[in-house]
């Protein structure tokens, strides 16, 4: 036992002892992995996700699959009652059904990108860079989708808007090396 030399006392502790420090920061580190996971599965069950990362291809069939999927014409408008006749319609004529949405995904210098258009309203549906590039979102709709992709001096701009109701893409490649 540790006496202090001037006083004949015990000596007191001044810290936790190595192994009871580390005990509690594992604790705490268990502490904050459950927290964790079940806010991941909490927010994972509501949403139906399963839990893993898509890749690109299993977006890009996705989005494929629900542009694909049929879509329900609009219900015809019942007729009001009134007091002024009016003309039938004559048969066969119907509503025109709504198109569905149109994706395209497009692989560019630095990553790949697409966007969704509704009628004349576009929308980013995602912007993935390549390994050692970043990505800058400058518009994500309903006007024109705008992206950067860079990576050190290289920078590849893509700028998509609808024309007739389909996503179509410019696409500027700068190196900046004008040599």
């Amino acid at each position: 036992m540790d006496d202090d030399a001037r006083t004949g006392t015990p000596a007191t502790p001044r810290a936790l002892p190595r192994a009871a420090a580390v005990a509690l920061w594992l604790l705490a580190a268990l502490v904050a992995g459950g927290v964790a996971w079940w806010a991941v599965a909490a927010v994972g069950g509501e949403s139906g996700a399963d839990g893993r990362v898509l890749t690109q291809h299993e977006v890009a069939a996705a989005l494929a699959e629900a542009s694909a999927a049929p879509t329900q014409p609009p219900a015809t408008p019942t007729p009001t009652p009134s007091s002024t006749p009016t003309a039938s319609p004559t048969p066969g004529s119907t509503t025109p059904p709504a198109t569905a949405p149109v994706v395209r995904v497009w692989d560019v210098s630095g990553g790949q990108v697409a966007a969704q258009c509704d009628g004349s309203a576009i929308a980013l549906v995602y912007a993935t860079p390549l390994d050692g590039w970043t990505v800058e979102v400058d518009g994500a709709g309903p006007d024109q989708v705008d992206v950067e992709l860079r990576q050190g001096e290289l920078e590849t701009k893509l700028r998509a808007t609808c024309v007739d109701g389909v996503p179509t893409q410019t696409v500027e490649s700068d190196d900046d090396h004008d040599d």
